[in-house]
């Protein structure tokens, strides 16, 4: 991106599953960079291995059973793959940060929402325990819980989704990071709750200048959210475009099948367009392009060769024989 600073860049990223003796690909050689200020969707269908690639960015992914084979995650110069624990642990959650999926699941349950909050920043900010519960609360304000005292002193259990969401947002920003990874993090709310959640976000992406890494399968909070969209299925990248360009002319069928699924009430007419089949099993050996078992324009060559990432036009990258 012109006039852009790349703040981080994911080289040839590989991630296998280590079963039984054998190794399966579950991310086939991602590369991508993120820069300054922009907000960037990662989509697919579940299974397609965004949250993987996020985790392995945030030096969180479970070894065993799962192991980086190959490639770099580049950031200030430094390949995070290479930092031990101890040099990870000063980056994580306060250069590069992450909203997960389910905050009931990512807050801890036996401490308050405010000592969670407040230990980010006496570990990263060397706060004092008094100094820090007092951010906390300002944190939690900010992000438009009410009463923020009393939340600060409440334990997850006793907040709702869209109030534990904004714990998780008030966490993840306590440092003001350069990287905010936002994984689903609007799936499991109602919907008034969840245009709130993303109004949230991109208001203090602009009050911060964050980067935000957007992971979703909703492609109305895409539309509204992001600059640029990256499209992943089955551990690849197939496209990569500004998020105005790929709406208007996708280029890979796998994108096409994406948005022609969306409903569209006033023009809807008989059932509901959908990409035929599922994603595949990551144990069962491919050749080819992953998506041509159910790709309508698929060819012979579709199912031998994989297809080189080629440029379209300014900024717009597919990975397609029959483009």
């Amino acid at each position: 991106m012109t006039g852009k600073k790349e703040v981080l860049r994911v080289h040839n990223l590989k991630i296998n599953l280590k079963r039984e003796r054998r190794s399966y690909p579950l991310v086939k050689g991602v590369d991508f960079s993120l820069y300054e200020g922009e907000t960037v969707a990662l989509v697919g269908e579940s299974g397609s291995g965004k949250s993987l690639t996020a985790l392995s960015i945030m030096g969180l992914l479970p070894k065993p059973p799962l192991e980086i084979e190959s490639g770099e995650i580049l950031f200030d110069g430094r390949d995070l793959n290479k930092l031990s624990e101890t040099e990870m642990e000063k980056i994580r959650g306060d250069k590069i940060s992450m909203i997960f999926q389910e905050p009931m699941t990512a807050l801890n349950p036996v401490f308050t929402v405010g000592e969670q909050i407040a230990e980010v920043l006496r570990y990263h900010r060397n706060y004092d325990k008094k100094s820090a519960l007092a951010e906390a609360e300002k944190l939690l304000a900010h992000v438009g819980i009410p009463e923020p005292a009393k939340r600060a002193a409440s334990y997850p259990h006793q907040l709702s989704g869209g109030m534990r969401q904004r714990a998780m947002i008030a966490m993840a920003l306590a440092c003001s990071p350069r990287i905010l990874i936002a994984d689903e993090p609007t799936t499991a709310l109602d919907v008034t709750i969840q245009a709130q959640i993303l109004k949230l976000l991109l208001d203090l992406k602009k009050e911060y200048g964050t980067t935000i890494l957007l992971i979703t399968h909703d492609l109305g909070v895409v539309a509204q959210a992001a600059q640029r969209t990256m499209v992943m299925y089955l551990g690849k990248i197939l496209e990569n475009a500004l998020t105005d360009e790929l709406f208007k002319k996708p280029i890979h069928p796998y994108t096409q099948g994406l948005l022609n699924s969306i409903p569209r009430i006033a023009a809807q007419k008989g059932p509901l367009t959908v990409i035929p089949g599922f994603v595949p099993n990551p144990w069962e050996i491919q050749q080819g392009c992953g998506f041509a078992p159910r790709c309508p324009k698929a060819s012979e060559r579709c199912f031998k060769e994989i297809p080189p990432y080629k440029e379209y036009g300014e900024g717009h990258w597919a990975a397609c024989w029959e483009a």
